[in-house]
């Protein structure tokens, strides 16, 4: 069992986040072993620049009606 794996979707998506908004690695490189696409890791990133940690919780798609 790994150690490292996260528990929830906000630390899923952290961890992939972080290393781009702390340009440690560039957006292109890690699309290439990530398996999320490109545009929902810019969207992520996006997120995470304008609501911190908190723009990274999943939000429900229901509809609202």
């Amino acid at each position: 069992m790994c150690v490292n794996m996260p528990k929830t979707i906000k630390e899923e998506r952290l961890r992939w986040v972080l290393p781009i908004y702390n340009k440690e690695v560039k957006l292109k490189d890690i699309v290439k072993v990530c398996p999320y696409g490109k545009r929902t890791l810019e969207r992520w990133l996006a997120k995470f620049k304008q609501y911190g940690e908190a723009g990274l919780e999943p939000r429900s798609t229901r509809p609202k009606t």
